[in-house]
């Protein structure tokens, strides 16, 4: 029989798990790995992002470990296993590209597709809703939906498209531009006041800066992502290249200092 690596996996949990397997991994529950899950998600960004396949495939490897062990300890509860979860997402992608896999007509455009998944995601939500009915439950779901342990970029980014998408935020580029021009300028106002009043006051105007910024910050988001700009990327290319500059800076600072100059030293101290 051919060697099976993803069963080897399922295996190798079991002997971990096991009565004689590592005291470390038998102590673990499905909430003490959820942060293990976020620290390689990041680990696995990171590795896309510096462009080293052999780092790519590692960090996979510790992501595809993870949702192995999370399966298997649900497994061990009698709740699912991996098989399960490799079903349901197959079902799940299967429904979700009628395109593909159905008998609706082709979609020509990324776009297109983006718009028939958020439908049909509003659709189950709206089927599956117990706790209230109607299209604005669902709407709510779907806003729900959008883990709030995401960095606030990238939920601002999902949030409003979904709200877009579902038609709860409706305004056009222009208004998004205006609005996002006067939350600036009453920020910027804002920030030259930073020395005035004390105490109290000057609590409530670091509180009412900080609203104005997190405003103008989510009209931005949602300006970036119409123009096809994530904002979690355009922020991490931005600091890559700030970190460059000051790091090429120390580096020519350090070239520059005396007992790192090429040649005789004057004598003198620096």
């Amino acid at each position: 029989m051919a060697h099976d690596p993803l069963q080897s996996i399922t295996t190798l949990i079991s002997r971990l798990r096991g009565e004689n397997g590592c005291p470390w991994d038998r102590k673990q529950t499905p909430q003490t790995m959820s942060r293990y899950v976020v620290e390689e998600a990041h680990e696995l960004v990171e590795a896309i992002s510096g462009g080293e396949p052999d780092a790519v495939r590692e960090e996979l490897g510790d992501i595809l470990f993870l949702i192995f062990f999370v399966a298997y300890l649900y497994g061990e509860a009698g709740i699912f296993d991996i098989e399960a979860v490799a079903e349901t997402n197959v079902e799940k992608m299967t429904r979700r590209h009628p395109h593909v896999f159905g008998e609706k007509a082709e979609l020509d455009s990324a776009d297109a597709v983006r718009q028939q998944w958020n439908d049909i995601k509003l659709a189950e939500k709206k089927g599956a809703s117990s706790s209230a009915s109607g299209p604005t439950a669902s709407k709510m779901d779907l806003l729900d939906a959008v883990p709030a342990s995401l960095p606030a970029l990238m939920r601002a980014y999902l949030i409003s498209e979904r709200a877009e998408r579902s038609g709860l935020m409706a305004e056009t580029d222009e208004e998004i531009l205006a609005a996002a021009d006067r939350e600036w300028a009453a920020l910027r106002d804002g920030l030259k006041a930073d020395g005035l009043g004390d105490g109290t006051d000057k609590e409530r105007s670091a509180k009412e800066r900080s609203e104005l910024m997190g405003r103008f910050l989510f009209r931005l988001v949602r300006a970036g992502r119409r123009a096809g700009i994530h904002p979690e990327s355009a922020l991490e290319t931005a600091i890559a290249g700030v970190v460059n500059g000051l790091k090429e800076d120390l580096a020519e600072r350090s070239e520059n200092r005396p007992e790192n100059r090429s040649g005789k030293r004057s004598g003198k101290r620096p």
